[in-house]
C-alpha cells in the first residue's frame, strides 16, 4: 500500500539507508518522513526490496514503490546514504575560506587566496560514517580535529569529458558531508589525503534528495555545540558544480553514485582567533536546505575505533547458498559454521537425528516422519548438510565425510544429545557410520537407507569428480536427468510421476557449489570404514533396483555389523522415501531382536520396532551428574525452534495430551498422573519407577531435582538422598518416594489460615475480559518486562495462547503469573485510559488503579494458595509468580519482607541456589532459573539495605552465574547466541543487580559509627562513575540518547537517577557535617549539589515527557522519593551562605519540584508527604534572601527575615535528618519526625 501520500508512480522527496535488524542487519533503502520520524521501506515495482542508493539511481524513481508499513526511525540504525567508494572532494572552493586557509599556516597547497584550478583530493571510503555515529578523535595521531560542513553532490550516470553545459544532466541529487580534518597532518604531508581520510572523518547523511526536489540555490550552515560557525550558499562557490563535473570527467570516467564534496565555507576551527579544535563531547551539526541536519559527536579518546570491527567483518571469500536465507536468517551456529537446523516433534521424546544424502535436504524425511507419526512421539533433529538445502558453504571450507560427521557431532554436543537413533540416506549413511564409530555414546540405533559401498569404488569416485566439474560449469540442470535415470526404478519412471518430480525438485533446488562439494566428499571416501566396530543396533533398507546400494552391498554390511538386518523394497530405486514411503515405514525384519509389537498399518515394522525401543525407558529423577536423555527436561511438549529471531514454545502437555498436572481450573476434569510434566526434570512412562545416580565419585555431588506427578519440584541434597544410597539394593522398595511424603488434598488457603482455597471458576471470574486481558498483558511486556526480566517472553506467550484457547485448562501456578502481570500492568494506565474505565467504575482514576492492582495481586496469591506452594507444592511457575508479587508489592510501598523470606526459601527448596549447569537442563530452563535467583537476591539485597543490614553474609554461598546478557530470541536449544551491540532485554536488570550490590557496600561504610576514610569515599565514588560510563557505553553504543527506544531511554534515566541517589548517600555524612561554619564548599558538598540537580532534572523529564507516561508509577514512587532526597539537599543549601550566588537557581528548581509533587499527591503517598515537608522547608526564610528577590516567593516570604531564619539549633535538626540511614527508601524515612518538626516550628 502507498503511504505518506505517495503512489508507486510518484518519486520520493528523499531516500535513507538503514540496517534491517530482522534480516541479518542487511542494508535497505526507505523514505524518511521528517515530520513523523518514520521510515517507509521501498522496493522495486517487482516487490524486491531496495538495498542501496546505487539501485535507486540505476532503476529510476518511477520504478520504485512502498513496501509494507512505515516503522519508527528510532527502531533501526541509520547508514550513510551511499558508501563503498572514495569521496571526490574539493578544497578551497569558497573565497573567504580560501583566504582564511591561506593565512592559517595549515595550507600546504598553492598559497593563493583564489585558486586558478579546483583543488581535488579524495576521502577514503573507510572514513564514511552515518548521521548520529561518533567521530573517533584518533588520539596520538592528531590534536587538531576540525570540521568542514559541505554540500555533497551525487552523480546519476557515467560520463567521460562531460561539458559544463551538459553537466547538470549527470547530477542525480545531494546529501550533506562533514569533511572532518586532522589539520597538522594535512599541513605536514603537503597534500590533503592523510589529513582527510582517517577513520570516521567523513560523516554523511542523514538523507539523499534528488536534485529535482530541491531549489537551485542551497544554503549550508554548521554549528558546534549550538554555536553558529559557518554559513554560505552554492552561489558563493568559486568553481560551480557543473565546472567540477567537467573537471573530474576530463581524464576519467565518472560513475553513477560518485559523490563530490563541493568545499566548505569560512568559519572552520583554524579560522577562529585563536584556533578552536574539536574536543570529546562536542556536537557538530551541518544543515543544508531540504537535506535536514547531519549531527555527529566527537567520541572520548578512550573509546574504540569502530571502523576496525567494521572492516574485520568484511570478507572477499564467497559463500555459496546464502541467498536462500536472506543472508543467514534462521541459520544456527553449529560448531564454527552457520547451518540450517530445525527441531520438530516432542522435545521430551527420545531423539532421532536425520542425515540426508547427496542432492537432498532434511525435507527428504518429511514423508517418512508423517507416515510413522514421529512428530507425536520423538524429538526430531533435522540438519541440512553444508552446502545443501538451506545451509551455505564458504569457498574456503573443504568438505569431507568426516567434516559432515563432525557437524552432526557438534550439533549433538550443543544439544546434549545422547543415545539417539540416527536415520540416514545414501551418502548420509557414510556420515552416519562415521558418526557411530567416532561417537558411540551418541548413536544407539542406526537406520541406513541405501548405504553406498565403503570404500567408494574407483569408478564411482571418478564419476563424482566429473559430476562436480559439470555442475560448477553448467549448473544443476546439466546433471538432473542423468541422476533421475540412474537413481529411480522403472516402475517409478512409468507409474509415479510425483516421485520423479520430487527427485527433480530436490536436485534443482541445490546450490551447484554445495552439490559439487558433496560430490567431492563422496569421491574422497577412498578408505574402508571399520564397520565391524559399530556397536549400534542397525537396520538397513534398500531398493531392489538401487544401483548405488544394491542388496548385495547391504548384505555385506549386515555380515560385518553385528546383528544387522536388511529389508529390500521391491521395484524401488535409490530415492526410497520419494518412491515408496510406506514401504520404508513398513520395513520388515521378522526376527529382529527388538520386536515389541509396534504396527504400521497392521504389519510389524522393524523401523518402528527400533524407534519404539528408544522411547520406552526414561528416568523419573534427574541427577545433577546425569547426561542421559537430555531432551527430556523441558516442560512437556515445549517445542523450541532455534532461530536467531525467536524461540517458539508449545503449551505444556502430557503424553496423553493433558495439561501440566498442577491443579487445574476445571472442576469437572480429573487428571490421570502426568508422567512428563515437570519443568525441570523428566519422568518415565511408568510413574512408580525411579532411578538415581549412585556414582558417589561424580564431581557433581550437589543433589537431585525430584518431581512429583503433580508437577511439584523439590531439590534434595546428595547428603539427604538415602534413596540414592539404597538404590538397586533389597532395601530400596521400602524407601518412601517424594509423592509418599506429600500431604494430600490440602484445601487450606494462604499460609496460617484455614480458609478454603477458591475454586477454579472463582479465580477465572476475577480475570478481566479477554480483550482487556490482552491489552494489559502487552502493557506489562512493553513496560515492566524489560525492567525486571524474570520470564522468558516467548515461553510465556506460547503458554498464553494455550490459555486463550481454553482458560480452564491452565495450571493455577501459571495463572498466578498472569494475575501478577495484570496487577503490574494496571499501574501503567493513565487516568483517561478506556480500559481503566471499563474495568473500574469509580470516579477517582488513581483509586481505581490502586483497587484493580490490589485485586489482581491478591488473586495471584489465591492461585498460589490453591497450588499449595507454601506447603511444599511448588514449581517454576510458582517461584516466578512469587518473585513478581514481591516486586509488585515493593512498587506499591507495601510491606513484603515476610513474603520475600518465604520466596527465598521456596527458591532454595527447589535448588535455585545451585547453578543450573549442575543439572541436565535445557538452555532456556537454565536461564529461567538464573533469572529467578537473580531477582530473589536483588529483592533481598534491597530489603536488607533498607532495613539497615547491608551485610551480604546472609546469602547462600553457592555460586550461581548471573543470567546471560542477551535477548530472549538469542536463547535457543542450540545455546546462547551473541547479542547484537547495544542493550538487551536483560541489560537493565543486570545493571541494577550490580548497582544494588554497590549500594550495599556504600551503606556498609556510611552506617558505621565512625566516618569512612577519604580513600574509601573516593574509591566508591569512582565505582559509581565507572558504572555510569558502562551504562552510557552500552545504551549509546550505536545511537544518540534521542535515538533510543522509549523503554531504553527510561532505563537509562532510572539507572542514572539511582546512581545520583548513591552519590548522595555516600557523600551526605560530610555534607551534613559541614552545614554550619563552612566558607568554601568541600568536594562532598559539590558532589551532592551536582547530583541533587541531576536528580531533579531526571524527575522533571520523567514527569513531563509524554512518551514516559506509562512509567508514572516509577515517577510517582521511587523516582519522587529520590527527587525528594535531592530537594532536601538543595533546600538546606538555600540556608547556607556559601550558596548565596546559586540561591535563585536552587529556589526555582525547588518550586518546580514542589509543583510536581503537589500535582501527583492524589495518586502518590510519597508525593503527598514530600510536598508538605518541602513546602515547610521553603517557607523558612534564608539569610540569602536579604539581598536577593526571588521570582518564586512562598506565601511566607514577606515575613521579617531576622525572625524566621533558622537558628543553629534548627540547622542541626535538619542535619540530623540528612543522615543517609533515613534516605534509603520510603520505608526508612522518619515521616513522623518531620511531622513533629513542622508542628513545633
Amino acid at each position: 500500500m502507498a503511504t505518506n501520500g505517495h503512489s508507486h508512480n510518484d518519486s520520493y522527496t528523499n531516500y535513507v539507508a538503514y540496517r534491517d535488524p530482522k534480516i541479518q542487519g542487511q542494508s535497505r533503502i526507505g523514505h524518511l518522513d521528517l515530520q513523523a520520524s518514520t521510515i517507509q521501506p521501498l522496493s522495486f515495482l517487482s516487490g524486491a526490496p531496495l538495498s542501496d542508493l546505487y539501485e535507486v539511481i540505476e532503476i529510476g524513481e518511477a520504478q520504485i514503490k512502498p513496501l509494507g508499513e512505515p516503522f519508527p526511525l528510532s527502531s533501526i540504525q541509520l547508514l550513510a546514504p551511499i558508501s563503498g567508494r572514495d569521496v571526490l572532494a574539493v578544497g578551497k572552493n569558497y573565497a573567504e575560506h580560501a583566504k582564511e586557509f591561506n593565512s592559517s599556516g595549515y595550507d600546504s597547497s598553492d598559497k593563493t587566496d583564489q585558486p586558478t584550478h579546483p583543488v581535488i583530493f579524495t576521502k577514503r571510503s573507510t572514513s564514511i560514517i552515518a548521521h548520529g555515529e561518533f567521530i573517533f578523535p584518533h588520539p596520538g595521531f592528531t590534536e587538531t580535529v576540525d570540521y568542514e560542513g559541505e554540500i555533497g553532490v551525487i552523480l546519476g550516470k557515467s560520463g567521460y569529458r562531460v561539458s559544463e553545459k551538459d553537466a547538470w544532466d549527470y547530477v542525480w541529487g545531494y546529501t550533506i558531508i562533514n569533511d572532518v580534518t586532522a589539520r597538522e597532518r594535512q599541513r605536514d604531508h603537503k597534500q590533503f589525503y592523510i589529513g582527510k581520510s582517517p577513520d570516521t572523518f567523513c560523516p554523511m547523511g542523514p538523507i539523499a534528495v534528488p536534485a529535482s526536489k530541491l531549489p537551485k540555490t542551497l544554503r549550508v550552515e554548521t554549528t558546534v555545540n549550538g554555536e553558529k560557525r559557518q554559513a554560505a550558499t552554492t552561489d558563493d562557490l568559486i568553481f560551480s558544480i557543473p565546472y567540477l563535473v567537467k573537471t573530474l570527467s576530463e581524464g576519467q570516467t565518472i560513475q553513477p553514485g560518485d559523490v563530490i564534496a563541493t568545499g566548505t565555507p569560512a568559519g572552520v576551527g583554524f579560522g577562529q582567533k585563536p584556533p578552536v579544535w574539536l574536543l570529546p563531547g562536542d556536537v557538530v551539526d551541518v544543515s543544508v536546505t531540504g537535506l535536514g541536519v547531519l549531527s555527529n559527536t566527537i567520541a572520548e579518546p578512550t573509546s574504540k575505533n569502530p571502523t576496525i570491527a567494521r572492516v574485520a567483518t568484511t570478507t572477499h571469500i564467497p559463500t555459496s547458498n546464502l541467498d536462500k536465507t536472506c543472508g543467514g536468517v534462521s541459520l544456527t551456529t553449529v560448531g564454527s559454521k552457520k547451518l540450517y537446523y530445525r527441531h520438530a516433534g516432542v522435545s521430551t521424546g527420545s531423539p532421532i537425528i536425520f542425515i540426508h544424502g547427496l542432492g537432498g535436504s532434511s525435507e527428504y524425511y518429511t514423508p517418512l516422519i508423517s507416515a510413522l507419526g514421529l512428530e507425536k512421539t520423538h524429538s526430531l533433529h533435522l540438519l541440512d548438510i553444508e552446502g545443501h538445502g538451506l545451509s551455505p558453504t564458504s569457498a574456503a571450507s573443504t568438505v569431507t565425510i568426516d567434516s559432515y560427521a563432525s557437524d552432526f557431532s557438534n550439533l549433538a554436543e550443543q544439544l546434549n544429545i545422547k543415545g539417539a537413533t540416527v536415520i540416514a540416506h545414501s551418502m548420509g549413511c557414510l556420515v552416519a557410520m562415521t558418526l557411530a564409530l567416532k561417537n558411540s555414546a551418541l548413536v544407539s540405533n542406526l537406520v541406513l537407507i541405501g548405504p553406498p559401498p565403503s570404500p567408494v569404488p574407483e569408478a564411482g569416485r571418478t564419476g563424482s569428480i566429473a559430476r562436480a566439474a559439470t555442475v560448477r560449469s553448467s549448473g544443476m540442470a546439466a546433471v538432473v536427468d542423468a541422476v533421475i535415470t540412474a537413481g529411480t526404478s522403472a516402475k517409478s519412471k512409468t507409474d509415479n510421476p510425483v516421485a520423479i518430480a520430487a527427485v527433480r525438485m530436490s536436485l534443482l533446488g541445490q546450490d551447484p557449489e554445495g552439490y559439487a562439494k558433496g560430490c567431492t566428499a563422496l569421491a574422497g571416501a577412498s578408505e574402508a570404514l571399520p564397520v565391524s566396530q559399530i556397536k549400534a543396533k542397525t537396520l538397513i533398507i534398500t531398493g531392489e533396483e538401487d544401483k548405488v546400494s544394491p542388496p548385495q552391498i547391504c548384505e555385506k554390511y549386515a555380515g560385518e555389523i553385528k546383528g544387522t538386518k536388511v529389508h529390500v523394497l521391491p521395484q524401488v530405486g535409490h530415492w526410497h522415501t520419494f518412491e515408496d514411503v510406506n514401504g520404508v515405514a513398513k520395513a520388515k525384519a521378522c526376527d529382529n531382536p527388538l520386536a515389541v509389537s509396534p504396527v504400521v498399518e497392521g504389519r510389524s515394522s522393524a523401523l518402528g520396532l527400533i524407534l519404539r525401543a528408544t522411547h520406552a525407558d526414561d528416568d523419573v529423577v534427574q541427577t545433577a551428574a546425569s547426561t542421559n536423555h537430555p531432551e527430556k527436561t523441558p516442560r512437556q511438549r515445549r517445542e523450541i525452534t532455534p532461530t536467531p529471531n525467536c524461540a517458539e514454545v508449545e503449551p505444556p502437555t502430557t503424553r496423553a495430551g493433558q495439561q501440566l498436572a498442577s491443579p487445574t481450573l476445571s472442576p469437572s476434569i480429573e487428571l490421570e498422573p502426568s508422567y512428563q510434566l515437570s519443568p525441570e526434570s523428566f519422568i518415565s512412562d511408568i510413574p512408580t519407577r525411579q532411578t538415581y545416580s549412585t556414582d558417589l565419585n561424580s564431581s557433581h555431588r550437589v543433589g537431585v531435582l525430584s518431581t512429583a506427578s503433580n508437577g511439584s519440584v523439590r531439590y534434595e541434597p546428595r547428603s539427604s538422598q538415602w534413596r540414592a544410597v539404597l538404590a538397586n539394593t533389597h532395601l530400596s522398595t521400602g524407601t518412601p518416594s517424594l509423592e509418599d511424603n506429600e500431604v494430600s488434598n490440602l484445601s487450606f488457603g494462604f499460609p496460617f489460615t484455614t480458609a478454603a482455597s477458591p475454586s477454579g471458576d472463582d479465580l477465572l471470574s476475577i480475570l478481566p475480559p479477554m480483550q482487556q486481558c490482552e491489552y494489559l498483558k502487552e502493557k506489562y511486556f512493553s513496560v515492566f518486562s524489560p525492567l525486571f526480566h524474570i520470564l522468558h517472553d516467548p515461553t510465556f506467550q506460547s503458554e498464553y495462547e494455550s490459555f486463550v484457547e481454553d482458560p480452564s485448562s491452565v495450571p493455577v501456578s501459571w495463572l498466578a503469573i498472569l494475575f501478577i502481570l495484570l496487577s503490574l500492568a494496571v499501574t501503567t494506565l493513565e487516568g483517561n485510559d478506556p480500559v481503566l474505565r471499563d474495568l473500574a467504575r469509580g470516579s477517582d482514576a488513581n483509586n481505581n488503579i490502586r483497587v484493580l492492582s490490589k485485586r489482581y495481586r491478591e488473586a495471584s496469591l489465591k492461585c498460589l494458595a490453591k497450588q499449595g506452594v507454601f506447603w511444599g507444592k511448588h514449581n517454576a511457575h510458582c517461584l516466578q509468580a512469587l518473585v513478581l508479587v514481591v516486586y509488585a508489592m515493593g512498587h506499591c510501598q507495601e510491606p513484603s519482607w515476610v513474603l520475600l523470606g518465604m520466596t527465598y526459601h521456596v527458591a532454595i527448596a527447589m535448588g535455585y541456589h545451585i547453578d543450573p549447569d549442575e543439572f541436565s537442563l535445557t538452555v532456556i530452563q537454565a536461564e529461567e532459573r538464573r533469572r529467578c535467583w537473580a531477582g530473589v537476591i536483588m529483592l533481598y539485597t534491597i530489603q536488607n539495605t533498607i532495613l539497615g543490614n547491608p551485610d551480604p553474609s546472609w546469602r547462600i554461598t553457592n555460586d550461581v552465574k548471573l543470567p546471560a546478557d542477551v535477548n530472549d530470541a538469542d536463547i535457543t536449544v542450540m545455546g546462547v547466541q551473541e547479542p547484537t551491540p547495544g542493550p538487551t532485554q536483560m541489560s537493565y536488570l543486570l545493571f541494577k543487580f550490580r548497582l544494588y550490590d554497590l549500594a550495599a557496600k556504600i551503606c556498609k561504610e556510611t552506617f558505621k559509627s565512625y566516618p569512612p576514610s577519604t580513600t574509601t569515599i573516593q574509591n566508591l565514588d569512582q565505582q559509581i562513575h565507572f558504572a555510569q560510563q558502562e551504562w552510557d557505553g552500552r545504551y549509546l553504543a550505536d545511537t544518540t540518547f534521542e535515538g533510543l527506544p522509549t523503554h531504553h531511554a527510561v532505563h537509562l534515566h532510572i539507572l542514572h537517577a539511582y546512581s545520583h541517589q548513591l552519590y548522595l548517600l555516600l557523600h551526605r555524612p560530610f555534607f551534613a557535617q559541614s552545614i554550619l561554619g563552612l566558607d568554601i564548599p568541600n568536594q562532598s558538598q559539590i558532589r551532592c549539589i551536582a547530583s541533587a540537580e541531576a536528580l531533579l532534572d531526571i524527575h522533571q523529564m520523567m514527569f513531563e515527557i509524554e512518551s514516559f507516561k506509562p512509567y508514572m508509577w516509577y515517577t510517582d514512587g521511587l523516582g519522587s522519593f529520590h527527587a525528594f532526597h535531592a530537594a532536601a539537599v538543595l533546600a538546606v543549601a538555600l540556608l547556607m551562605p556559601i550558596y548565596k550566588p546559586q540561591y535563585q537557581r536552587f529556589k526555582k528548581l525547588l518550586d518546580e519540584t514542589l509543583g510536581r509533587f503537589e500535582a501527583s499527591s492524589g495518586r502518590s503517598k510519597i508525593c503527598e508527604k514530600a510536598s508538605r515537608i518541602l513546602r515547610f522547608m521553603l517557607s523558612t526564610s534564608s539569610p540569602n534572601q536579604a539581598s536577593i528577590s526571588s521570582p518564586f516567593p512562598t506565601p511566607e516570604s514577606h515575613h521579617d527575615v531576622s525572625k524566621e531564619s533558622l537558628n543553629s539549633e534548627h540547622m542541626n535538626m535538619f542535619a540530623e535528618r540528612l543522615q543517609p540511614q533515613q534516605w534509603l527508601g520510603p520505608a526508612s524515612m522518619a515521616w513522623t519526625e518531620w511531622d513533629s518538626l513542622m508542628a513545633n516550628a
